[in-house]
């Protein structure tokens, strides 16, 4: 791999190249790592990594916290659209670098997030995405969460943290609510500790959401977090794909959705997995044969 140029480098050659009789090579090689270090192109925001079944995204932009500015948001939803197609993949882990896992909404970047209609359309769009994402998807939080992040971490479906890290609802401290994701808090935390949690906008330790089932596990470092990402992906991948996503509508129906609707949303499902050749059929045959299913060979609807 070749040494990336540093500014010290550059400044040598155009010294070099200044001084009376030098040879004009010394300029070329001022040009040269010049041009190199401006062609350089920035990190992305969002990393995708993919090996076997499982896929990783991981939170890349560790100096402003993982805010969720815009092109880190298209990203990500980039990503998901492109996993949500890949039939290879069964299981999609969401991560981050660095101290934070993901501080919210950017409200530093002034005049370049578009208006307030904008900003909830883009922000509202990407939440759903995860939520509705028919993968299940694994929220490794390695860092602490304030505002939108904690939204974030709560729209995917299996929650794993470091022991040291606090979830904050800061936003009533500057005169905000936490609108978007009050549908996960809520929904996750239960209605009595998220109203609690966005009163006071106190951080609250990863020990009362693990209390509530809201982090499903807690690591006391990452070596520890990934060995349990493997578990649990070793576990996940027995499952029948389809059935997998319907779960997933079925109990954000069962959490969302007024009684009636819920029963509409029961029937529609129940009907569909009682026809003919579908995930259902084929796992009833497996069990009844004593064999294994292979659900990554299956291709059906």
């Amino acid at each position: 791999m070749l040494a990336t140029p540093s500014r010290r480098s550059f400044a040598l050659a155009v010294n070099l190249a200044r001084r009376p009789g030098h040879l004009n090579p010394a300029l070329v090689l001022a040009r040269s790592l010049q041009s190199s270090a401006a062609s350089e192109s920035p990190a992305p925001p969002v990393l995708l990594d993919i090996k076997g079944s499982k896929a990783t995204l991981t939170l890349n932009r560790p100096r402003t916290g993982n805010s969720l500015d815009t092109d880190l948001l298209t990203l990500l939803a980039t990503h998901l659209d492109e996993l949500r197609a890949n039939d290879a993949v069964r299981t999609v882990v969401l991560t981050a670098t660095g101290k934070y896992f993901c501080t919210g909404m950017n409200l530093g970047a002034k005049g370049t997030q578009g208006s307030s209609e904008e900003q909830f359309e883009r922000a509202s769009r990407m939440f759903r995405t995860v939520e509705e994402f028919p993968k299940p998807m694994i929220a490794v939080i390695q860092g602490s969460c304030y505002g939108g992040g904690n939204g974030l971490a709560m729209a995917c479906d299996i929650r794993i943290a470091l022991a040291d890290i606090t979830f904050t609802l800061s936003e009533v401290k500057i005169g905000f609510i936490p609108a978007i994701i009050s549908r996960y808090i809520v929904r996750e935390w239960g209605v009595a500790k998220a109203r609690e949690a966005m009163l006071t906008a106190r951080s609250i330790p990863v020990a009362e959401l693990h209390a509530v089932s809201a982090v499903h596990y807690v690591e006391p470092d990452l070596t520890s977090a990934h060995s349990r990402v493997d578990e649990v992906v070793a576990q996940l991948v027995q499952g029948a794909p389809d059935a997998q996503a319907d779960v997933k509508k079925l109990v954000n129906s069962a959490a969302t959705e007024s009684a009636e609707s819920h029963w509409a949303v029961i029937k529609a499902f129940f009907v569909d997995m009682m026809r003919p050749n579908t995930e259902g059929k084929y796992g009833l045959e497996c069990f009844q044969k004593k064999v294994k299913p292979d659900w990554g060979s299956l291709k059906v609807k």
